[in-house]
């Protein structure tokens, strides 16, 4: 192996053990200055992690669980990739959110650092109206303003707007609250397949991680830091969206949503959010994308996308694709 796949097959036997959490990984390394010795000098813990006795030893004792080599086979047969806080291809966006995950894995393609991007979020269990929605702002977004589309591949609203993405032959990124060897939910799981080829697929937990409750208000966080803005499509009064959207605020985001009727309980979360002023009505890709370009940009856009260049020479292809980009 080389040095760095080394690391690497540390750094994940690290992520492994209970109970270990991605600051956990950020100050061992920061002590240790390399993952290999980090696993190896595990009696010197004690002094550099904030952990209750009883925790550190649950910790240190599923270190004998582990088999560095195994886990490290298992995962590039699998074909994950990996980029850490110190590779210059780790998203610039998680630099700067609260707790930075040391570590992220990945499948497909990470986005250019600073891509335009718009985060979509709504209810697991929404109705067609929201699925519609969803479908068409990603959908727009994607040919009228040349965005990339953040979800979270769950069920609903999500999958609806990766799905619309990827149909409308753009870019979209899961961010996942679960190992992203594990695919979840099941019924997604031609859409995980699809990401993994067309997208990119992202997940700051372990391995093997179940899709556990408290992961997905934690995961959020990244969701709203890929985005230049978030979309609010549906939620009830308890939804997951006014997580995303507290991340999205902390990070200076802009909020966006879509109403909805007013005899449907899952309108809820954007009405309340469109009623205390904290996100902008929309009804339409335009009134999102108006507030980073103006509409004559967006026109220039699409007159682009329906022209023939491919008798340009590449360096003119080059500069277009920039232009196109933003």
């Amino acid at each position: 192996l080389s040095s760095r796949e080394t690391e690497l097959k540390y750094l994940i036997s690290l992520h492994r053990l209970e109970h270990m959490e991605q600051k956990h990984l950020t100050a061992l390394m920061e002590y240790f200055g390399s993952a290999e010795t980090a696993w190896k000098k595990y009696r010197g813990w004690g002094k550099i992690l904030s952990l209750p006795a009883r925790r550190l030893e649950t910790m240190i004792d599923s270190r004998k669980e582990i088999q560095p080599e195994k886990l490290w086979d298992y995962a590039k047969g699998l074909g994950v990739k990996f980029t850490t806080v110190k590779d210059d291809d780790y998203p610039d966006a998680f630099r700067e959110i609260y707790d930075v995950p040391y570590l992220l894995y990945y499948f497909g393609t990470l986005p250019k650092q600073g891509r335009f991007a718009f985060t979509v979020v709504g209810a697991r269990k929404c109705d067609s109206y929201g699925r519609d929605i969803a479908k068409k702002f990603a959908t727009d977004l994607v040919r009228r303003g040349n965005a990339a589309i953040v979800a979270g591949m769950a069920e609903g609203i999500d999958a609806a707007a990766h799905w619309a993405a990827l149909n409308a032959g753009g870019e979209t990124i899961a961010i996942l609250g679960n190992g992203i060897d594990v695919i979840y939910p099941s019924i997604n799981t031609k859409l995980y397949m699809q990401l993994k080829e067309r997208g990119c697929l992202f997940s700051e937990f372990p391995l093997g991680a179940e899709s556990l409750k408290h992961h997905f208000p934690r995961r959020n966080r990244l969701m709203s830091a890929l985005g230049n803005g978030v979309v609010v499509v549906e939620g009830t009064r308890h939804s997951g969206v006014f997580h995303t959207v507290s991340h999205g605020l902390e990070q200076g985001k802009e909020i966006y949503a879509v109403p909805g009727s007013i005899f449907q309980g899952l309108s809820y979360a954007p009405h309340f959010l469109i009623k205390e002023g904290t996100a902008k009505l929309i009804t339409c890709a335009d009134d999102i994308l108006e507030d980073f370009m103006d509409l004559e940009t967006i026109k220039e856009i699409e007159t682009v996308d329906d022209m023939d260049f491919s008798h340009h020479p590449p360096a003119e292809l080059r500069v277009l694709e920039a232009l196109k980009q933003g």
